[in-house]
């Protein structure tokens, strides 16, 4: 069975308008040509059934007419094992309606490939600016160059869907001046001069992407990829040496005017000595550059452009062994032999061609070896070879008795075919091309010999180690063939084969699943959730509540531990934390180790705490009878010494009271005064004087001791203006009671009573 091929036409949207296949309902004829770094091309024509109205046809070809609407050409092979695919994409730019000589009504559409889209820019930049002046490595210049002038960058005038992949900075540093020139044609300089490959590929729905490849776009395939007529996988191949537009020395001319102009001439010495009159001079204007690099770099593009070159094309033989996007691509270095020229060429383009009764596959290679010799050995070679076939027919004779009449039976290694060797059948015997060369028979081998090829002939030998290959490579029938790429990965795809998927372009990407394939995506941004939700694979789910806490439970996981009642503690068994109502503290002595800032001690009758030295708090033991607790100026403790602040004495009864007193009061002297008298309701005392001390009587039957700084009346009145406490420091009282009754010693506060 042959290739299938399928169109899709696409709106300017990315949304599908037709789906053809080939037939009197679809296709009846296309081309279509991929190039690497220059224009491809298709055309797809249709044809008016016979049965079908003009109206009808019209209809059907209308909705293909949309100008930069895309065609995609696809195609499967499932006897070469090769599944549906996109192999071409076009720009749809143009459409013709065509009626033959002989009646037949056609529509046809053309387009070009997605590098037309470069192809419409200049370079809108004036001579000397940022824009138009780019030094750098090769790809960066040409992204920056697409990026600024048709991408995203280049604002109002920037190709829609048009993005710039991200730049890896590779190829040759160069200077380049680029003002007013058309994008296609710099890029194609650049990527000629600092050998690399170039590409505007569709991404999505009407989104493109621009690419570099550095050094070439495909993979060097030259030990495994090897098109030869020797090997039956070639057909009509040319090979020309071309000169006719042969350039080997080109002046460039700089920047300034006549003989104050910066020129440069760049030449191919070994091209010019190939004769002694094979000079061939070209001019190149380059009055915008300002730097002889850069003169230098267009002179050397010019040779390289117009250097002669061997060309060579063929239609290849799609064989099981030998298909075209399964064991080679686009941009792939291959091997090619044709008489006797072997060389490395680059597969820089090829044409599909269908008809309803005939496919046609033409590859286009460039790129080739530098000539090692002088002179024309392809045309040396074409003669040897056709006085070598002049020369069989004349000895084979054109006749005669010795002629053999057509349709006698006979063998087919018999003497009937003077280009074999006589053999009768052998079981398991194949016919092989020996070094006569004839037609011989090879007898089969020996059981579990293989087949093999010496790259000279073919013969049976046992089986050897296995030839080593390429995990990606023809050698497994379960992959697709692709060479190495850093950060890559090999993933199963759709068809199912092992193929290549390349590393993101992008730094932060991770690898995703759709569930079918994988592929490198932005990570997605995590969607808001609860903390104890499934989200967390370590949480019990839980809504949020007042007063709640996060703990660790015995799964263990996190989980909600709810407020406990009020005035409950958290507290800990030393494995969970729970709520629980607060415990009574221990019994314990005030003066005990529970108190560190306490010394133990039982309590014992009469005794106080008071702040020892340490300081701590410790007992004081009741003092003897009669004892005073006083102070010194840092402790306290019990004294016969009177210490207080003023002195009265109470009764209930009538008393005699002799009090003598010495001393300061608050600064006056009242040493050797004395008094005695009764205490009874009506008695009072006058003095006068302020070295004086007298006794007043108060309610309720109180004496108190004061001195007078003036003298008090009889009538029992106190000028209390006058009067002073007697405050007892630095004052002794020496005090002598009779009578019946109750007496007493107190501080007191204010005048005129006790506290």
């Amino acid at each position: 069975m042959p290739q299938d091929f399928m169109v899709r036409i696409l709106d300017t949207t990315g949304a599908p308008a037709a789906i053809l296949t080939g037939g009197e309902d679809g296709y009846t004829r296309f081309s279509y040509t991929r190039r690497i770094g220059t224009l491809g091309t298709f055309t797809l024509g249709i044809v008016k059934r016979a049965d079908e109205g003009m109206t009808a046809f019209r209809a059907r070809v209308a909705v293909l007419a949309i100008l930069d609407g895309i065609a995609e050409f696809s195609w499967c092979w499932p006897e070469m094992d090769i599944d549906w695919h996109v192999d071409g994409v076009f720009l749809i730019r143009s459409w013709s309606d065509y009626l033959s000589v002989d009646g037949e009504y056609s529509f046809e559409l053309m387009g070009r490939g997605l590098i037309d889209l470069l192809g419409r820019r200049r370079i809108a930049a004036f001579v000397g600016s940022v824009a138009a002046e780019k030094t750098g490595v090769a790809e960066t210049i040409a992204k920056e160059l697409v990026e600024e002038q048709a991408g995203p960058g280049a604002g109002a005038r920037a190709i829609p869907g048009l993005t710039v992949q991200a730049d890896a900075a590779t190829g040759p540093a160069q200077t380049w001046s680029v003002a007013y020139k058309n994008l296609l044609t710099v890029v194609q300089d650049i990527a000629l001069a600092m050998a690399g490959d170039f590409d505007v590929v569709m991404t999505g729905a009407a989104t493109f992407e621009f690419r570099w490849y550095d050094g070439q776009m495909g993979a060097d395939r030259t030990a495994t990829v090897v098109f030869s007529t020797d090997r039956a996988n070639v057909r009509m191949p040319l090979l020309e040496d071309m000169h006719q537009n042969e350039i080997n020395a080109v002046l460039v001319g700089g920047e300034g005017e006549d003989n104050a102009r910066m020129w440069s001439w760049r030449t191919d010495p070994a091209a010019i000595a190939e004769s002694p009159l094979n000079r061939c001079e070209d001019f190149v204007d380059a009055r915008s550059e300002e730097e002889l690099t850069g003169l230098e770099t267009l002179g050397d593009t010019r040779l390289d452009e117009m250097r002669p070159r061997y060309e060579l094309r063929f239609e290849p033989i799609q064989t099981p062994g030998m298909c075209l996007d399964r064991d080679y691509f686009l941009g792939d270095k291959v091997t090619a032999e044709f008489l006797e020229y072997t060389g490395e060429t680059h597969l820089r383009g090829y044409t599909y061609t269908w008809t309803a009764d005939d496919r046609t596959l033409t590859l286009e290679t460039g790129w080739p070896p530098v000539k090692e010799h002088t002179g024309n050995r392809i045309l040396d070679a074409l003669i040897e070879a056709v006085n070598r076939n002049t020369s069989a027919r004349s000895e084979s004779g054109g006749g005669g008795g010795g002629s053999t009449p057509e349709g006698t039976k006979h063998h087919i290694l018999s003497s009937m075919h003077d280009d074999s060797n006589p053999a009768g059948v052998s079981e398991g015997s194949l016919i092989l091309g020996d070094k006569t060369p004839e037609w011989g028979e090879l007898v089969i081998g020996g059981a579990g010999e293989l087949l093999t090829s010496d790259g000279t002939t073919a013969g049976w030998v046992a089986p050897g180690a296995p030839v080593a290959h390429d995990v990606l490579s023809a050698q497994h029938g379960d992959t697709l063939a692709a060479a190495v790429s850093r950060g890559s990965l090999i993933v199963g795809n759709a068809t199912p084969k092992w193929s290549e998927l390349v590393i993101s372009a992008v730094a932060g990407h991770i690898l995703t699943s759709d569930g079918t394939d994988a592929a490198w995506a932005a990570p997605a941004a995590p969607a808001a959730h609860d903390i104890l939700s499934a989200q967390h694979g370590d949480t019990l789910a839980a809504g949020v509540s007042q007063g709640s806490i996060i703990v660790g439970n015995a799964t263990p996981k996190w989980s909600e531990l709810v407020i406990g009642a009020n005035t409950f503690v958290l507290t800990s068994d030393g494995t969970d934390a729970a709520w629980v109502a607060p415990g009574a503290g221990g019994a314990h002595d005030i003066l005990s180790a529970t108190h560190t800032d306490t010394l133990a001690s039982a309590v014992t009758r009469g005794s106080i705490i008071y702040g020892n030295a340490t300081p701590k708090w410790a007992e004081l033991v009741i003092g003897a009878q009669y004892k005073m607790l006083a102070c010194t100026a840092t402790d306290v403790a019990w004294s016969s010494a009177f210490v207080g602040t003023h002195v009265y004495i109470t009764t209930v009864a009538t008393f005699e009271c002799n009090i003598t007193c010495w001393g300061t009061v608050d600064g006056v002297d009242i040493a050797n005064h004395h008094h005695s008298g009764s205490g009874n309701t009506s008695d009072h005392v006058t003095a006068a004087g302020s070295s004086w001390i007298g006794t007043v009587k108060g309610a309720g039957g109180n004496i108190y001791f004061r001195t007078f700084a003036t003298a008090v009346n009889a009538a029992n009145d106190i000028n209390a203006t006058a009067e002073t406490l007697i405050r007892s420091r630095n004052a002794h009282v020496h005090k002598i009671f009779s009578g019946a009754g109750t007496y007493g010693v107190a501080a007191t506060g204010a005048v005129g009573g006790p506290t």
